[in-house]
Order: C-alpha cells, then structure tokens, then sequence
C-alpha cells in the first residue's frame, strides 16, 4: 500500500475513513483480500499493487498483455507521417522539439536524457496537477530538480477544449511526445496517438505501469510498485517483501524510452514515417525476471540492473552508465551519465519553475498571438510562474 503524494494519501484516508498509519486503517485492509484491495484503491487511482511471487508473476505474463519475445516494446506504425522540422546543431538531437508530460520519474528522466542529448524539451503539467515531486515535502524533495533540468515549462489545461485545441496547435510544430500515464489518460483527453500522428504527425512514446492490452492497463503505480507485481523483490523478513532503495524500473524505462525515441526519429528522418512505441515498466520488469533466471533480485542485482541486462538472454540491454549515481532511498543522477567525444558538454538549465515559460512557448511554437493568450491565461487554462 503506497502513497507517495499527499492526493494519494487523502484518498486513501478517504477510503478507509482512517489515517494510513492507524490501527483502524490496518483493520480495514485485513478485511479485504489483496486482490480486493488493489481493485477498489485503484479506482481511487492511488498506486495500490499485489506483491507477487515470481511464479504468480510470471503465471500473469499472458494475462497482462506482455510482449512477445525478450523484447519489452510494442511498436506500432501510426497513421501519419512527418516531416522533419529540426534543425542541425552541434549535438545529435539539436533542433528537436519534445513535448514532455512525463510525471514523477521515468517520463521525466527520459526528457532530461533527451534535453542531454540537445533537444529542446517543453514539460507540460496541469494548472491543478503538477508534478508529484515538484513539490514533496518530504523524502525526494531533490529529485523535480534533477530529472527536469534542461527544460522549459508550460503549465496547461488539457482537460478543456481550449487548452486541447492549444495543446494541437503545439503539437504540430513538435517531433515527438513522452508520457507515462495508464493508457487511458490521453484518449480521455480526446489526444489519443491515432488522432496526434494523423493530425500531427507526432512520434509518440508511452511509459506506463502496466501494459495497455491487458485487465491492469488501467492501473497507476510507480517503479517500486511495479518491482512488487512482477515478482522482483526478495522476501525479508516475516516474509516481506523488500523493494530495492532505488526505482530502478523507473530509470531503465527512461532510459530505454530514450534510446527508443533517438532511434525512431532516425528512422522518420528516412523516411518519413511516424510510430507509437510503448514501453510498459511490467513488461520490462518481466524481461529482467527471465533474464535472472525467474528469481528475485537481491540487493546487488539491483543497484547493477545494466550488468544482469548484458546477460546473453537480453544480449546489449545496457544502455547507460550508472556513473554518477547518489547512493541512498532518494538516488538520483545530479549530471547525465553520459559524455559524446569531441562535443563540449553542454551547460544544463536549472529545473523551470511551474508555468517559468508558457507564453514564450505558446507564442514561439504554437503562433498563440497575444489576445489569444491573454484569454487563455484570464481563463485559467494557461497558467505563468508569475500568477503565483
């Protein structure tokens, strides 16, 4: 049972009409088997998941939707095709325009990678749903810090018409989208990959928990949670299980989402063609349970998830250098693991603050004019660092 938010945290005491650290709340979940509990958190959308086994786990393999083979992504041709709207620079993704939505973790390490890299990566969050680490009181308060330098910020309502019909208008002079929401987020929004390649011709990639073809696609969780229901975590003791203190799944999935994104804008500059990838953490986590021979990963194993990777069942799985890691619950790269020969490394903006360049971004990407923004703004579906 997590709450890493305090959302999460009042929804739960909500549902269980007690405090999560109270007796009255540890008797309401005892009344309720594990299945039944995860069922009705979820509905609340707070990160509540089974802790498996690794044979339950990998008995839900076919259930869940996995991939087929050892490989954790699902690439789709999307209808649509694209152009190349970037300009050359001096680093590999120079010029590359990259709408972020990634929250938390991994959508967000991934933008950071790809800012690294040299694209100009806008993070978008809602004018009443920011970033879950933005602002933590507690725990991680340093990692909106790390996994959002290199950025820009654009605070936007997606859930109104105007903000969708803003939100299109960036859309079309971007390369690719990032997201790590369940798979019904951005169709709820009316924003579904279909419609962004057709309209857009929008690369896009999608990080969620769970796999989108399968009876979970719907459920939220972080990279711990999904450790826990793909059967990856030790059990310690009073038989426990024991999470690794770093969201490693949260990190590979970054990661792996990066390398895919370089990749398929290579491909699109070929030849035009645009793709939907998804990248699944359960799916990934299923990989590293086969390739660790259907056990659980100790410790060791997973603080060196890039060496267990390298193994010839996933033969060139490691992507990145974990060079620069902090040890500790919080871990957290503080500089890109990475260094390209002959290119200067490039001096990493600072975090933005929330809504630091949303008129810039409108008004420079989008063509949004000033009358336009101005109502959009007075309306609360923009929002600037200035307004408080």
């Amino acid at each position: 049972v997590a709450a890493p938010t305090e959302e999460d945290a009042a929804a739960l005491r909500t549902l269980a009409g007690a405090d999560p650290s109270s007796p009255a709340f540890q008797a309401y979940t005892a009344s309720l088997t594990r299945d039944e509990l995860v069922d009705v958190a979820q509905l609340w959308r707070v990160p509540v998941v089974p802790a498996l086994s690794p044979d339950e786990a990998i008995g839900r393999r076919e259930l869940l939707g996995a991939p087929d083979g050892a490989s954790p992504f699902l690439i789709a041709p999307a209808n649509g095709r694209a152009r190349s709207r970037r300009r050359r620079g001096p680093l590999p993704l120079s010029g590359l325009r990259v709408l972020d939505l990634g929250m938390v973790w991994a959508g967000p390490w991934c933008g950071r990678l790809l800012a690294g890299l040299g694209a100009n990566v806008v993070k978008i969050e809602g004018p009443a749903r920011s970033d879950g680490t933005r602002a933590a009181g507690s725990g991680c308060s340093g990692a909106f810090a790390d996994l959002n330098r290199g950025k820009r910020s654009l605070v936007l309502d997606l859930g109104r018409e105007e903000g969708r019909a803003a939100f299109l208008r960036l859309a079309r002079s971007a390369d690719a989208l990032i997201e790590n929401f369940s798979p019904r987020v951005m169709p709820n929004f009316g924003l579904g990959h279909d419609r962004l390649a057709a309209e857009t011709g929008l690369l896009t990639l999608a990080l969620p928990a769970f796999p989108s073809r399968g009876p979970w696609s719907s459920y939220v969780a972080y990279g711990g949670g999904v450790e826990l229901a793909a059967g990856l975590a030790p059990m310690g003791a009073h038989a426990a299980p024991e999470p690794a203190p770093v969201p490693y799944l949260d990190y590979l999935s970054g990661s792996y989402g990066a390398a895919a994104v370089v990749a398929a804008i290579v491909a699109r500059d070929r030849s035009g063609a645009t793709a939907r990838i998804e990248l699944a953490q359960w799916a990934l986590a299923e990989c590293l349970l086969r390739a660790n021979g259907s056990r659980p990963l100790s410790p060791a194993d997973a603080c060196d998830v890039d060496a267990l990777l390298a193994r010839p069942a996933l033969a060139g799985g490691g992507l990145v250098d974990r060079d620069g890691a902090e040890d500790g619950p919080c871990s957290h790269y503080r500089r890109l693991p990475f260094a390209i020969s002959g290119v200067r490394t490039r001096r990493e903006l600072p975090a933005p603050a929330f809504g630091a360049d949303s008129r810039r971004v409108l008004a420079g990407w989008a063509r949004v004019g000033p009358e336009q923004l101005a109502a959009l703004v007075a309306g609360g579906i923009v929002r600037e660092a200035d307004a408080g």
